[in-house]
């Protein structure tokens, strides 16, 4: 088989080899992205009583509550990458305009590299076994739909508090959110979720879910601030798919 260079795969590493193109739904009604967001419910945190420790075995909450240290956007392994840390302590003008370089500068790598993929099947037609061409063109199909603007489109998903496919769901929008999208989640029920949420939430109230005819989860609209559509997609997606999908809606 072919050997491509490491730093290929480094590259398109959270890229899924999956490539199947997703159907939207298109709806009438606009969910009111642009204007004020609404308060968020809160709920008051429950912890269970714990047996007194001494001063060496306490916990040090004080460096996962203060956004200055690192420790506060942990989630077990993973922390996030150093400049959304910095965006997201201090969101200036100057900053958003730098995170949103950082994403232009990967898409346009991304591109760069797709291209450079193509051209080497083109050149090397003759030379490479049908299988060594299926495998190059694979990676080619993963880096499409990678290079959508962050400023066009938002996102909004309707979840419940036990469902395994919403589990899922969240950790897909964590990888939007990472790319430098607007993400926000809304809840169906009121019970404190069985999996970690790095979002805030809001409760979505029965006219809610009446007027988006919810009755199944988890549901994803997606905002395309360009076009002014709200496109729908129903059920457990992953992060390249709904990339890829929005790639063909242009």
């Amino acid at each position: 088989m072919v050997q491509l260079p490491t730093f290929i795969f480094l590259l398109i590493a959270f890229i899924s080899s999956e490539n199947i193109a997703l159907a939207f739904d298109y709806f009438n009604r606009e969910i009111d992205y642009w204007n004020k967001r609404e308060a968020l419910k809160t709920k008051p945190n429950q912890h269970k009583a714990e047996k007194k420790r001494s001063e060496k075995e306490k916990f040090n909450w004080s460096k996962y509550k203060d956004p200055k240290n690192d420790e506060f956007f942990e989630e077990g392994d993973y922390k996030p990458p150093k400049p959304f840390m910095e965006v997201a302590r201090n969101p200036s003008d100057e900053n958003i305009k730098n995170w949103f370089a950082i994403i232009e500068a990967k898409n346009t790598l991304m591109n760069r590299l797709q291209t450079k993929l193509a051209e080497y099947i083109s050149q090397n037609h003759n030379k490479l076994t049908v299988e060594e061409k299926e495998e190059i063109q694979n990676e080619i199909n993963k880096l499409q739909g990678t290079s959508n603007d962050p400023y066009r489109f938002r996102f909004r998903l309707y979840f419940d508090s036990s469902c395994p496919h919403c589990k899922n769901m969240v950790k897909t929008m964590k990888e939007i959110q990472d790319q430098g999208y607007f993400v926000e989640l809304r809840q169906i029920d009121e019970k404190k979720p069985n999996f970690p949420v790095p979002f805030p939430v809001s409760i979505a109230t029965k006219d809610e879910l009446t007027d988006k005819k919810i009755s199944a989860w988890p549901v994803l609209f997606i905002a395309d601030s360009k076009t002014k559509q709200i496109y729908r997609l129903d059920g457990y997606q992953t992060a390249e798919k709904i990339y890829q999908s929005l790639a063909k809606k242009g």
